[in-house]
């Protein structure tokens, strides 16, 4: 389990289309800082969250550094407030 800033990061959904919508699980996408090394992700489901900590199903923990504007734009778009202390809400 290893601990990592995220950049660029968004949130998507698990995309089989044979799962009902209110059953699918968040990841996250976005780059990963590692060692100097810029690597683009997508994580596990995310289990947990605690302000811009996140952690997910591998026991990674991420934490939230800049959104990717063009998600923040598709947010916008989409009448869904940005929280910077809480930027993601899970149920």
């Amino acid at each position: 389990m290893a601990h990592y800033n995220l950049y660029k990061w968004s949130v998507t959904n698990d995309q089989d289309p044979y799962t009902a919508p209110e059953c699918r699980h968040i990841h996250l996408t976005g780059v990963r800082m590692d060692e100097g090394e810029e690597e683009s992700i997508t994580t596990t489901r995310v289990l947990t969250v605690n302000g811009r900590f996140v952690t997910t199903r591998s026991g990674n923990t991420y934490y939230l550094k800049n959104i990717d504007p063009n998600y923040l734009d598709w947010m916008k778009a989409n009448n869904m407030e940005y929280d910077e202390a809480q930027p993601i809400k899970v149920k």
